[in-house]
């Protein structure tokens, strides 16, 4: 059975009492770089998910000057 990597390293972490202090000091960055590559996903997934929509030419503006 496949277990990831990152929730095994959390719990390894946690069984020892150094990990413990470890994660403790450090869970609101760990909590902040997962929520980061969580919206990384999201919005990389939206991008890829998206429909290819060509933009309109813009029209040219005429001068200010002389009407033709």
């Amino acid at each position: 059975m496949f277990l990831p990597t990152l929730p095994t390293l959390v719990s390894s972490l946690l069984l020892s009492r150094r990990g413990r202090a470890m994660m403790g000091r450090h869970m609101g960055k760990i909590a902040l770089a997962g929520i980061a590559w969580q919206l990384w996903k999201h919005r990389r997934g939206a991008a890829e998910d998206a429909p290819a929509v060509k933009a309109a030419p813009s029209q040219r503006r005429r001068s200010r000057g002389r009407a033709r």
